[in-house]
């Protein structure tokens, strides 16, 4: 297996039209998905906060940790296996038969699209199409891990809840630090990155959401979420908004917070999900032509074109890039590859103009993009700090920028032109 190689695409942000979602074939975009372990199902929201439909009924058992994936399917973990539903609620497939997957909590999509999810004493790691590829964090004291996050140089970051800390791996699964402290945290749950670049952590015993530094110190400065309306805190998502929604597993709803520690209220009510815990945000998906050329070593360099799907959850810190010829795996760049799927974590949008060349900063790079009438707004895949910053909301129907691929044997570089939306 082969990590990700770092990507980018650079777009200008702008106004469009509503999105219509076609009927069956796409979840809407941009709307509250909850695991309610009450009644062992997941509940999507309308944007009013009521509940529109219920999924995984007589499937689900204790659904934990919620994530989309590239494919534009959601991914549940759900006792011993993370069980994948389409956008019209059939179940596609079921992740962990035959391994030691137990009492599955954390999930999250890797960089190359590959998921993880947590067990009793590790993390295992599966293919998308269900194939196990490896597990971790069961010689490195990892003890009842819960939340997990992929950090943007893919790095793995996972509640160790009876140690109240989190754990940090690299991408093959060694342990590089541990983060947080007794008086940070009191059996910590949920993890999400937020638009401002900490990591957000929720205790549940601690009854608190704190933001911790690269350092893995809580943020100078930063709130300590903690407020009457937040009982037992569990699985967090950053919303369109950018507001912090924090699943509350007595209060039996999700609490919005503003990222200044303001309540501003609870969705939904007690009567519609008991005992929520996983929480995730459908994203937007956009048909996409990547165009450019690709060079090997040794070798003539050609022009491609690829069709491809970007999916993006406004608010977010991740965007998702799969190529679509994923049936015949024909296509160059992911036979190149090693892959037909990629995800760009750390996707942000810089309010502060940067440089007006590309700069290669360790893991991605950084690239400016212009458009007559539009601020200069740089998007990056990088480690780089700053703190004047915001998460796009959306990416527009027609939106465009660059593409960037590398390893030791070939580059590709070209664009990338959204060309309709699909939800």
């Amino acid at each position: 297996m082969r990590f990700a190689h770092p990507l980018l695409i650079c777009a200008s942000l702008a106004l469009t039209a509503p999105l219509v979602a076609e009927a069956q074939t796409a979840f809407s975009p941009g709307r509250l998905f909850v695991a309610s372990l009450g009644d062992d199902v997941v509940i999507e929201l309308d944007p009013t906060g009521v509940e529109a439909r219920r999924l995984g009924a007589g499937t689900l058992v204790d659904p934990r940790g919620i994530a989309f994936g590239p494919d534009g399917n959601l991914y549940v973990a759900s006792s011993t296996r993370v069980h994948v539903f389409a956008p019209d609620g059939t179940l596609v497939r079921s992740l962990g038969e035959n391994t030691s997957l137990s009492a599955a909590r954390g999930l999250a999509l890797g960089t190359h699209g590959e998921v993880f999810v947590t067990s009793l004493d590790r993390v295992l790691v599966f293919e998308i199409d269900g194939t196990f590829l490896r597990e971790f964090g069961q010689d490195d004291d990892l003890t009842v891990p819960a939340g997990l996050a992929i950090g943007a140089n893919g790095h793995v970051f996972v509640c160790s809840s009876a140690d109240n800390r989190v754990f940090e791996f690299d991408p093959a699964g060694t342990k590089v630090r541990e983060l947080g402290s007794d008086g940070d945290l009191s059996i910590p749950i949920g993890l999400a990155f937020g638009p401002d670049g900490r990591l957000w952590v929720s205790s549940l015993f601690g009854a608190n959401v704190v933001g911790l530094d690269v350092d893995g110190t809580v943020a100078s400065g930063t709130v300590v979420f903690d407020d009457a309306a937040l009982a037992f805190p569990t699985g967090l998502a950053f919303g369109p908004n950018g507001d912090l929604f924090v699943a509350s597993l007595v209060g039996n709803g999700v609490r919005e917070f503003s990222l200044g520690g303001t309540y501003l209220g609870s969705w939904p009510s007690a009567t519609t999900a008991p005992f929520p815990e996983g929480v995730a945000f459908s994203p937007h998906r956009f048909s996409a032509r990547i165009s450019g050329e690709l060079s090997r070593t040794g070798q003539k360099s050609i022009k491609r074109k690829e069709d491809a799907v970007i999916s993006f959850t406004p608010g977010s810190r991740t965007l998702m890039l799969a190529l679509t010829d994923v049936e015949t795996n024909t296509s160059d760049l992911a036979s190149e590859f090693g892959t037909d799927w990629y995800v760009l974590h750390g996707f942000e949008a810089f309010a502060t103009p940067l440089a007006t060349t590309r700069v290669f900063q360790g893991f991605g790079f950084v690239e400016p993009v212009q458009e007559a009438g539009v601020a200069s707004m740089p998007m990056r895949v990088s480690g780089v700090t700053q703190t004047s910053y915001f998460a796009p909301r959306f990416v527009p129907k027609k939106a465009a920028g660059s593409l960037h691929v590398a390893d030791a044997t070939a580059v590709f570089s070209g664009s990338v032109k959204t060309k309709k939306a699909l939800n």
